[in-house]
């Protein structure tokens, strides 16, 4: 074999190489960990429909689809505007992606407006309270009609589930 082969021969095996660790990298981090950590994971939990309720926040209808894997929480955040003084809604619905995290009851959610159209972002902190039928806290969003900052208590039950802990 000239040098010629020699240095191409060595090129192709490395892109091979490096391709094949790319590809067993991507199955440690896709595949095998989240598998490991769903095994491993001991903590409750919160998958399902949630809705979100606020003393101070009575004309917006909020649920969250959870989906969780470990410690890991993905949920989506539906906002159903209802009209000043009454139940009926109006035609605004807000929905956002949220991501986040839940370790020793504490679970927080950050997210942007799945509208790329328009401008949003929302942050929820909650604690899980009592046997994890129900989570209290805090939650700020940008508010695009008063253009600014607006942060809250709420708390948070399962559909189907009492306004009250431990009931």
């Amino acid at each position: 074999m000239d040098i010629s082969s020699t240095i191409i021969l060595g090129i192709v095996s490395g892109l091979i190489s490096g391709y094949l660790i790319y590809l067993f990298s991507v199955f440690l981090r896709k595949i095998a960990l989240p598998w490991y950590k769903r095994i491993v994971y001991s903590g409750i939990d919160l998958s399902g429909t949630w809705i979100v309720e606020s003393e101070k926040y009575d004309r917006r209808d909020i649920t969250l689809e959870i989906k969780q894997s470990a410690g890991d929480i993905n949920a989506i955040s539906t906002h159903v505007l209802r009209k000043p003084g009454s139940n009926e809604s109006t035609e605004k619905i807000r929905t956002y992606i949220l991501n986040g995290s839940l370790k020793d009851r504490f679970l927080i959610l950050t997210g942007r407006a799945n509208d790329p159209t328009r401008i949003g972002a929302l942050t929820f902190l909650f604690e899980v309270v009592g046997d994890g039928k129900i989570f209290k806290g805090v939650g700020s969003a940008y508010s695009s009609s008063m253009m600014l900052i607006d942060s809250r208590p709420f708390s948070a039950r399962r559909i189907g589930e009492s306004k009250t802990p431990n009931e």
